[in-house]
């Protein structure tokens, strides 16, 4: 497994291409900066040393580079029974450590994966935009006064309902990947070039405007799920299709619904 620092975040390099669970990695580089000695079994470690305790051919070895100091840093660690022992190549030393490193090195590659469809604040958003079938339906964020309102017609001013757009932009923000499809070539088979389209603005305190498109396409009924394209990633994602259930199916959907007349109360002439 391989992983490179990008500006936005980790990227698994090789065996997929993929965006990384930076938690996940950060909790790697975590342990491996925190590994400490429970004891020392060797002072000064050579091929007799190193074949004793297993680290002639260790079960893991991981390679940090950082550019910052032109340094590359590479550790062993093998584990026999219940000791766990480890050298690098920055110390002469065989130690027994303890902790949860190797639980983390023994995760698979999925589980090193950003599970997260996409990566925006829903605080942030200031448009969203969904297209289904013949369908359309878009609400833009502006402020009024010291208010933010949500309106589905700037130009009119036709209010939409806050609480039920930033509903369904947070659902779209915490979509998470149940399964992923690396390579998946055409997507008319998966529905995707006919499926939904959703669009979602975001302006950081910066003001800079990032825009996430999704495209939602086919369902599985039987297993509930549904595949979904982040329009900046080469795979796709199988999510939980409950998100359909969320789609507004008419504009009335997101407006602000008319006061309630009380009950017991009628007209007077």
């Amino acid at each position: 497994m391989q992983a490179a620092r990008e500006e936005a975040g980790w990227r698994l390099t090789a065996p997929v291409a993929a965006l990384a669970a930076k938690d996940k990695v950060d909790a790697l580089l975590d342990a491996l900066s925190g590994l400490r000695a429970k004891a020392f079994v060797a002072e000064n470690r050579n091929a007799g040393t190193l074949k004793e305790f297993g680290l002639d051919r260790p079960e893991y070895e991981v390679v940090l580079s950082l550019p910052a100091s032109s340094q590359e840093i590479a550790f062993s660690l093998h584990k026999d029974g219940e000791s766990s022992y480890a050298t690098s190549s920055l110390s002469t030393k065989v130690i027994t450590f303890e902790g949860t490193l190797l639980a983390d090195l023994d995760r698979k590659v999925d589980e090193m994966r950003e599970k997260k469809v996409s990566d925006f604040y829903s605080w942030e958003a200031d448009k969203v935009a969904l297209k289904k079938g013949g369908f359309e339906i878009a609400a833009v964020k502006q402020k009024e006064g010291q208010e933010d309102k949500w309106l589905l017609d700037p130009t009119t001013k036709e209010e939409a309902d806050r609480t039920k757009v930033e509903d369904f932009i947070r659902k779209v923000e915490g979509l998470e990947a149940v399964a992923f499809i690396d390579n998946p070539g055409p997507l008319a088979p998966y529905g995707l070039d006919a499926g939904a389209e959703i669009r979602v603005q975001t302006k950081d305190s910066q003001n800079k405007v990032k825009e996430t498109v999704l495209l939602i396409g086919k369902e599985d009924a039987e297993k509930k799920l549904v595949v979904v394209k982040n329009g900046a990633l080469d795979y796709l994602f199988r999510v939980d299709s409950g998100i359909l259930a969320d789609f507004p199916k008419d504009k009335k959907d997101w407006k602000v619904e008319p006061p309630k007349a009380e009950e017991g109360k009628t007209d007077k002439k």
